[in-house]
């Protein structure tokens, strides 16, 4: 189950927490994530945003993921998506922190230095019970499913440099070789957020 990290609306967790559960696999080629977001009592589950790379945290309830597979901070990928499944990928070069910027189809076209998108990921989501956009405080049971290719997480910004589909060229690492050898290290850091409230309300 999730914790809370209470957004600045919510210092006194004012909000009823919500169940949040993943469960993950992996194979030679992806690693397999599931997750269920049972509903809030005190607020709906919006879903609006239907574009691929929508900035869904801004207006919808989301499931997010982090993975660094360099265990560095740098490099990192993340994936957002909302129960309608819609999706945005990105790549954080660095921490904000020390100047880090967005890589992602949001902030750029195909072409520019700072796109970013995945090429053999696979997403679904489902309603379980409820309803989405509900105008009172009735919100939805729903689940997420995600496939995603280690040729999409061991993308750099080095190699995105070089062709507009960095991962059309990279064979597929076994998972034992990534657990041993370079480019893997042996640990991948991961991470998991549900977003509510426009971002004033995270559980992870």
């Amino acid at each position: 189950p999730f914790g809370d990290i209470q957004g600045p609306q919510d210092p006194q967790h004012l909000y009823t927490p919500a169940t949040t559960r993943f469960k993950a696999l992996y194979d030679d080629e992806h690693l397999y994530i599931a997750g269920i977001l049972d509903p809030s009592p005190d607020f709906s589950t919006p879903a609006h945003f239907t574009h691929r790379n929508d900035p869904i945290f801004q207006r919808d309830s989301d499931f997010e993921v982090f993975i660094d597979p360099w265990n560095q901070g740098h490099e990192y990928k993340e994936l957002e998506v909302n129960a309608i499944n819609t999706v945005w990928n990105l790549l954080l070069d660095k921490p904000y922190v020390d100047g880090g910027s967005e890589h992602s189809g949001r902030v750029a076209p195909p072409g520019d230095d700072l796109y970013y998108d995945v090429h053999h990921q696979r997403t679904a989501t489902r309603v379980l019970s409820g309803r989405l956009n509900d105008p009172g405080k009735e919100g939805a049971r729903w689940c997420v499913e995600l496939a995603l290719a280690y040729r999409d997480l061991y993308v750099t910004t080095t190699t995105m440099e070089t062709n507009d589909d960095p991962t059309s060229t990279t064979t597929p690492l076994p998972i034992s070789m990534m657990m041993t050898t370079p480019p893997g290290t042996g640990i991948w850091r991961i991470n998991f957020s549900r977003v509510e409230l426009p971002g004033n309300v995270n559980w992870t």
